[in-house]
């Protein structure tokens, strides 16, 4: 006989389906974000922080939101219209899982992909772009540069069967193939931030995601042992992809999700753009003044370039940004705007350095 630990957990469980798509309450609520059919547009920005979330909500038609969700689990969703057309902003946290849940949790409870006669999708069940902020491995893309993640983004991952009793015995981590992001979708946000902050400061360049904030993206942790001595995750990256711009941790599972989601690479379109916040090659932080206004004029452009997007199919040769052959980095202008940069080191960030007082 089976054993049944104490408690009525199959007259009264805490949620259904749990080896589907969980869902919980009277309304069908999702398990993690907490959302339900109606409560989120086909037109998403996603960000990391609800500071964020809530900066690019204010640029909602008349600074209206007209749906707000808040979930146990930490997802923060903000519904309203941009020039008319219904958005999200959906706020995330951090890393793969967070941006997991999103993605999956928030199409399950769209409208399903519509189709043709001969059953070929028509429009896509969502457009996604994540807006968040990013370090840059590049010389020639300072702090206060937003990155748009045009070709698409790769990912740098530590692999745990590399370590032992005695410490690493072989290189620890492993860089992924490229996933483009949609290229459609990636002009209009290239434009409309263009637009918005100068030409200058924008730049279309391969991203880069890493498990981790510290191990995989090459910071330095004398408490444990990392194993960048027999193999650092940013050199790789940057032999494997010379353009290689933007680093952290979410971008290549949204768009490699998005591809996933059926019928393959055509249900979810997705793309993103970061702002440079930590200029690694020379340990430059932006203050939290120019973040701010980089957040607040930067969410505003995403929502015009998502309320000017349409959920149709593009034409073929138009979906994604292939990946390319790497190119040569070249030097970039200056950002029009002068950015208030504080000079640190990553010791002294990872000391507890305050940021702004030192600006």
């Amino acid at each position: 006989m089976a054993y049944r630990p104490s408690g009525e957990v199959s007259k009264k469980p805490s949620y259904r389906g749990t080896n589907g798509m969980p869902r919980q309450g009277d309304d069908e609520r999702t398990l993690h974000v907490g959302v339900t059919e109606g409560d989120v547009a086909q037109r998403i920005v996603t960000c990391g922080t609800e500071e964020r979330a809530r900066a690019v909500a204010a640029s909602f038609d008349g600074g209206i939101i007209e749906r707000e969700i808040s979930s146990a689990r930490g997802f923060l969703t903000l519904t309203g219209n941009c020039n008319g057309v219904p958005v999200s902003v959906v706020a995330t946290g951090m890393g793969v899982a967070m941006m997991d849940f999103m993605v999956r949790e928030v199409v399950a409870v769209l409208p399903a992909v519509s189709v043709s006669d001969d059953d070929e999708p028509t429009a896509a069940r969502a457009l996604i772009v994540r807006f968040g902020t990013c370090g840059s491995i590049r010389e020639d893309v300072p702090a206060g540069t937003v990155v748009v993640c045009s070709p698409g983004s790769t990912m740098v991952r530590r692999q745990p069967d590399a370590f032992c009793m005695h410490g690493p015995q072989a290189c620890a981590y492993h860089v992924c193939n490229v996933v483009p992001s949609d290229g459609a979708l990636s002009r209009a946000v290239e434009g409309e931030l263009k637009t918005a902050l100068g030409a200058h400061s924008v730049v279309a360049a391969l991203n880069v995601s890493g498990c981790s904030f510290y191990s995989s993206q090459g910071r330095q942790d004398g408490s444990f042992e990392d194993g960048h001595e027999l193999g650092d995750p940013i050199a790789m990256v940057r032999a494997a992809h010379p353009d290689a711009a933007s680093c952290e941790m979410e971008t290549f599972h949204l768009l490699d999700v998005a591809r996933c989601a059926r019928p393959y690479g055509r249900a979810v379109r997705a793309s993103a753009a970061a702002i440079v916040v930590a200029h690694r090659p020379s340990g430059d932080v932006l203050s939290g003044e120019t973040i701010e206004r980089l957040e607040r004029l930067g969410g505003a452009a995403i929502l015009r370039a998502l309320a000017a997007t349409p959920l149709e199919m593009p034409a073929a040769a138009d979906a994604t940004a292939a990946p390319t052959a790497p190119a040569v980095p070249r030097p970039l202008a200056p950002p029009t705007s002068k950015a208030h940069v504080v000079k640190l080191s990553y010791a002294d960030l990872l000391s507890g350095a305050d940021v702004n007082a030192q600006v």
